[in-house]
């Protein structure tokens, strides 16, 4: 089996949304984001909270997004496992940075626990 087939990797996308109630029910709130080839929101439903990523051009963007949670840390990507740190420059809101390809998109776990 090649697990980089399209086949399994829309099988992954489904299971990793059907995990997720935040993907039907709850809230949508867009986040700012550096770049408006970006779009940014969060999906909260009760302790289910993600935050959906996607750069829209056809080229590499390196984009810093700007949470309003004061205490964010570490966020797991769902699909990959990866985590990213966010950091609270002098008080503000929290900021992520992330590199995405063109047309990449991530699914970005709040609470770290992706993967459990």
């Amino acid at each position: 089996r090649d697990s980089a087939s399209l086949f399994h990797v829309i099988r992954h996308l489904i299971q990793v949304r059907r995990k997720h109630s935040a993907f039907a029910f709850g809230t949508f709130r867009w986040v700012a984001a550096s770049s408006i080839a970006v779009a940014a929101y969060t999906r909260i439903n009760g302790v289910d909270q993600l935050l959906i990523v996607s750069n829209l051009s056809d080229t590499i963007l390196h984009v810093e997004l700007q949470l309003e949670w004061q205490q964010l840390h570490d966020v797991v990507d769902a699909l990959t496992g990866l985590t990213y740190t966010a950091f609270t420059p002098d008080n503000g809101p929290s900021l992520l940075r992330l590199d995405l390809d063109p047309y990449e998109f991530r699914w970005l776990d709040l609470q770290g626990d992706a993967l459990q």
